[in-house]
């Protein structure tokens, strides 16, 4: 029985082999994208472009201090995000059809793009720091802490005015005025 069920698959192999026209690609062999998975493949990448671009405008844009600083660094940023997205386009496709000038534009891509990680790692670390610091003014250990130290020093300013106090009426009960009383307000 196993016998005929080879017999039979070789010969539909066999057939199939013999109809089959090896010039033309086949489906598995083509080097095509479906056209679906080209559009899922674009909407990720654009969406990465976004992302990476929003941590690279929002690093640059801790910097401004003013409105027209804030405008730039933005400008800056988009400007980056824009250049790296087309040099690394243009490079890798100048490289394949083996035009000129494609390892210098896809050399600066990578310039920008290490430029982009590094942006996104800082803007990263700030805000978490951000976070991180928002979390302790929020804790009751921290608020408790806090109110130790605002009466610790308040008993400071407390303790160095009785003793000032002090200073300036020993001075005044032995007859010599300091240079905060001076002879004309004993007389």
């Amino acid at each position: 029985m196993l016998s005929l069920l080879y017999k039979g698959y070789s010969a539909f192999a066999h057939a199939q082999l013999s109809k089959r026209n090896f010039n033309t690609p086949s489906p598995t062999r083509s080097h095509e994208l479906n056209p679906l998975l080209r559009i899922v493949i674009g909407l990720v990448a654009l969406g990465l472009y976004f992302v990476s671009g929003w941590f690279t405008v929002d690093l640059l844009r801790q910097f401004a201090h003013t409105d027209t600083e804030l405008y730039r660094y933005f400008f800056l940023g988009s400007a980056f995000e824009f250049c790296k997205c087309l040099f690394l386009s243009f490079g890798a496709l100048f490289i394949a059809r083996k035009l000129r000038g494609g390892l210098p534009l896809f050399g600066l891509g990578c310039v920008l793009m290490a430029f982009s990680i590094i942006a996104s790692m800082g803007s990263i670390g700030v805000t978490s720091d951000q976070l991180e610091e928002i979390a302790l003014h929020n804790s009751t250990d921290y608020k408790t802490k806090q109110q130790a130290i605002e009466s610790l020093q308040a008993s400071i300013g407390t303790l160095r005015r009785t003793q000032e106090a002090q200073i300036d009426a020993n001075q005044l009960t032995r007859g010599r005025p300091n240079s905060r009383v001076t002879s004309r307000h004993l007389t």
